[in-house]
């Protein structure tokens, strides 16, 4: 029986299925810097989404609250790809994972005072 040469040879883990070394450390920064976004949005429109639900505008409280948790899923979210991909980009990955650890001492600040 004839073989294939070694360049078109199968190998034992084809290479479309195998990440990007650095996919993981990228979608992880990616979600915690949308979840800054979303909080910096929260903060620039502050009088606009009040806290107030005597008024007809309570909808903008609802949309401030609902605002505030998907930034809170999106940086917590982004520490699941950040720790399985931290052998494969630890710069991306700690970068990230300080992103989340900062808002969440952020939240815990705010929410404080």
């Amino acid at each position: 029986m004839w073989s294939l040469p070694p360049s078109i040879a199968p190998r034992s883990v084809p290479l479309t299925l195998m990440p990007p070394p650095r996919r993981a450390g990228r979608t992880a920064l990616v979600l915690a810097g949308a979840a800054w976004a979303l909080v910096v949005l929260v903060l620039l429109f502050r009088n606009e989404l009040g806290d107030e639900f005597a008024r007809p505008e309570a909808w903008r409280s609802s949309l401030r609250r609902v605002l505030l948790g998907a930034s809170g899923i999106l940086a917590l979210a982004s520490s699941v790809p950040a720790l399985t991909g931290f052998r494969r980009a630890p710069l991306l990955a700690s970068l990230s994972i300080a992103l989340a650890l900062g808002w969440l001492a952020f939240m815990v600040w705010r929410w404080r005072s």
